[in-house]
């Protein structure tokens, strides 16, 4: 069997609601690559199904290794008896596992017994398919293309990247230590390298005719991605299906704005794209809505009821976080959190319980553009917030956001979006290096779309940050 019809016949046994329940019973892990999931000799006492990602089990020392990917299992004799693990299982890329002892798999039996009786499904096919040994690709090779000819403006591109590439080399080798802050000092001659790169794709495509820009930007897209796909912020866009928005792993590396990359050049282009505008953009929009947010619950909170939160998009969550870190907020607040994403939503099911880990906090696996005003659990809201759900809907879909979030709102609530502002230059280093597009609405239309919302202008507020980098829009039903 082909190791996408095992992932596949596996997976399907597990229903989205499935995922959903166990995702708020916190039967679901994210893993980011390098994490030892289990160590040798380590008593096991649960099994392991991985959702996402690969990982290496190594066993006794001459003995090859072997590999897990989405679909697999191991650990499962651990159900009927706990004993030492004989190998290390190692995280070789981001991912998530859903894992559970026997004991919680009992409850779940009695508690869910139709999500529990779908899991077994899926245990038993991942046991049928374990016996997977190589790494997803092993002997595979692409199909060789034909050499498509360059035009004038990509030999440009070309022979930028080229040159980009020779002159990154003169940098030196990163250090073993303090790699990361060895990369930053030298961020000042990595953007002066990347200039002309930046240069000859702007006049490849800025006067590009509508029909051939696409072609153009995918052959600049290959030649560009040649210099900088070691970069981990590159390689994390790249990972994802293609026209997929950008996933929390992106978001993620973005907030830690720590450089990595697989080799020097990676290194270095990663520390550069740190620190563009728009990564600039993506934490300053956390901050402001982090203190917005906690504003919102101190003016509004009272004794005697609890304050909601809808998170559209919610993504990492880490703005809810920030909030749920200050005294005595998760006693104050329930978070409903939705996101396509099942990654995003492990990691903030993760990160949001490890600050409140009795708070209220759901989580609902939806993509918002499709939720509907009668989708049912959804009411009764003091706040409908979103960091990055503006960024994919274009102006008919922001009056839809808009309308539902008035349908779902108390009276005197209110709902806060946020998009790039002008500030951003780097649309088209997005669109070549990262492949991703994100709308971004001027002030003018955001306020033209609040007028024609069920808020009108009158409660509705639009203003740029103070480095114009974001616009937020704040409206009050």
């Amino acid at each position: 069997m082909e190791h996408d019809e095992i992932a596949a016949r596996v997976l399907e046994c597990l229903r989205a609601e499935d995922l959903e329940v166990l995702l708020n019973l916190n039967f679901r892990r994210a893993f980011s690559r390098g994490d030892v999931i289990v160590a040798s000799g380590e008593q096991v006492d649960r099994f392991y199904l991985v959702e996402a990602g690969l990982l290496r089990m190594e066993g006794e020392p001459g003995r090859d290794p072997r590999f897990l990917r989405a679909g697999q299992v191991f650990g499962s004799t651990s159900l009927i008896l706990r004993r030492p693990s004989p190998n290390n299982v190692i995280a070789l890329e981001d991912g998530i596992l859903l894992t559970l002892s026997r004991d919680e798999l009992d409850w779940l039996m009695e508690a869910q017994p139709v999500v529990a009786v779908h899991l077994l499904r899926a245990l038993s096919a991942g046991l049928a398919g374990r016996s997977v040994r190589d790494p997803v690709g092993a002997g595979a090779f692409p199909d060789v293309e034909a050499p498509r000819p360059r035009s004038a403006g990509l030999t440009q591109v070309v022979e930028a990247c080229r040159q980009a590439e020779v002159d990154l080399g003169f940098l030196g080798q990163a250090p073993e230590e303090g790699a990361a802050r060895w990369a930053r000092e030298r961020i000042p001659k990595v953007a002066g390298i990347y200039r002309p790169v930046l240069r000859a794709v702007a006049a490849l495509l800025d006067h590009a005719p509508p029909g051939e820009r696409a072609e153009l930007v995918q052959q600049a897209r290959d030649e560009f991605l040649g210099l900088v796909r070691t970069s981990r912020l590159v390689e994390r866009m790249q990972r994802r299906p293609t026209g997929q928005s950008a996933g929390y792993r992106f978001f993620n590396h973005i907030y830690r704005n720590v450089p990595e990359g697989d080799d020097t050049v990676g290194l270095l282009t990663d520390a550069w794209l740190l620190t563009r505008p728009f990564a600039e953009a993506i934490r300053e929009r956390r901050a402001i809505a982090s203190e917005r947010l906690a504003q919102e619950v101190r003016d509004r909170a009272r004794p005697d009821r609890i304050f909601r939160i809808l998170s559209l998009g919610c993504g990492p969550a880490r703005s809810l976080a920030d909030v749920l870190e200050e005294p005595g907020m998760a006693d104050k607040i329930s978070i409903t959190c939705v996101d396509d994403d099942q990654e995003a939503l492990v990691h903030a099911n993760n990160l949001l319980r490890s600050r409140a880990p009795r708070g209220d906090i759901l989580f609902r696996q939806s993509a918002p553009a499709r939720l509907t005003p009668d989708t049912e659990g959804y009411g009764s809201y003091d706040l409908v917030a979103s960091l990055y759900t503006a960024d994919n809907a274009d102006v008919a879909a922001l009056g839809r956001i808009l309308f539902l979030a008035h349908r779902w709102l108390h009276a005197h609530a209110s709902v806060q979006l946020v998009v790039f502002g002008d500030a951003v230059p780097d649309w088209l280093l997005l669109e070549v290096a990262l492949d991703w597009s994100p709308l971004h609405p001027g002030q003018r239309e955001l306020e033209e779309v609040a007028v024609r919302s069920p808020f009108g202008q009158s409660r509705t507020t639009v203003s740029a940050s103070p480095s114009g980098l974001n616009v937020f829009l704040h409206a009050v039903k």
